[in-house]
């Protein structure tokens, strides 16, 4: 899909300016996972999952897969 970056970011508005941000529990996976799940929902198939795959886009690494449970967790202390 074309223009991935546009719609999330205008999601992003749209998540900060509703007030939906304010119901998203703060310090949790689950909170984490909600804000992606809003940001990508209809973009990404897996959007607000956690996922078991290294991915990259324009160069950039997110996260490595294999430590991304255990940064998680640490987001959850």
């Amino acid at each position: 899909m074309k223009n991935i970056d546009k719609i999330s970011l205008e999601n992003a508005f749209r998540l900060f300016d509703s007030g939906d941000l304010e119901q998203i529990e703060e310090g949790t996976t689950q909170g984490l996972q909600a804000i992606h799940r809003y940001l990508f929902e209809g973009l990404y198939d897996l959007a607000g999952e956690i996922r078991t795959q290294n991915i990259s886009k324009g160069g950039f690494r997110f996260a490595t897969a294999l430590y991304l449970k255990e940064a998680l967790a640490k987001v959850e202390q």
